[in-house]
């Protein structure tokens, strides 16, 4: 408001009814003669892609200095972008370890295919090809949907901030957190693996 800008709202939770108003504006703007770049959720674009295929390289980086190996990669994932880029920056670096998007709103399936299709633009702006194998999605700390706390996400969120002084939040990171932390009592990730979590930030959220 501050900037002038015109903000325009729509009473639903329905992302397809969302984007469509998106692009109903695009266009009539566009129509009055206005230059406009448009962004999806998250700017999720492949140029946006590109942005974590380089801070896939930047972790690879690190790791050699630090003389430590990851086995897993543990995010947050909704929009498609932090993983699309995640497994692009994999594919070519050749790491053989797991990326695992734990999602906050989409279920797993459809947030693979998100993910996959996103990578594979990405990758053909750098002229590579992306196995299909390296995508990796998982809906079960969804919850009842998206922005709603978990019992699990609220002990995430409590455990980081209390045992780390790592703040998360409760929409994206709290929730990939309560993945994390399942994923290690369960035995999927053995007490001998090194895991990375990525923060995605959310933090604004603790402040509402």
């Amino acid at each position: 408001h501050m900037l002038g800008a015109t903000i325009h709202h729509i009473d639903t939770k329905d992302s397809e009814e969302r984007m469509n108003y998106a692009l109903e504006i695009n266009e009539k703007l566009k129509q009055d003669g206005r230059n406009v770049y448009f962004l999806p959720p998250g700017g999720s674009t492949p140029v946006g892609g590109l942005g974590y295929a380089a801070g896939f390289s930047e972790i690879m980086d690190n790791s050699r200095k630090m003389d430590l190996e990851f086995d897993h990669i543990f995010h947050a994932s909704s929009s498609a972008g932090t993983q699309a880029g995640l497994v692009v920056g994999q594919q070519i670096s050749g790491w053989k370890g797991g990326i695992r998007g734990i999602s906050v709103d989409v279920e797993a399936h459809q947030l693979r295919q998100d993910v996959l299709q996103l990578a594979q633009k990405t990758g053909q702006l750098l002229d590579i090809d992306i196995d299909d194998n390296l995508v990796h999605t998982d809906d079960n700390y969804i919850g009842e949907g998206y922005g709603i706390r978990t019992e699990g996400c609220q002990e995430a969120v409590r455990l980081f901030a209390r045992k780390e002084g790592i703040f998360l939040d409760y929409v994206y990171t709290g929730k990939a957190a309560a993945g994390l932390l399942d994923y290690c009592r369960s035995g999927k990730i053995k007490a001998s693996e090194n895991v990375l979590f990525l923060h995605t930030g959310g933090n604004i959220e603790l402040f509402e």
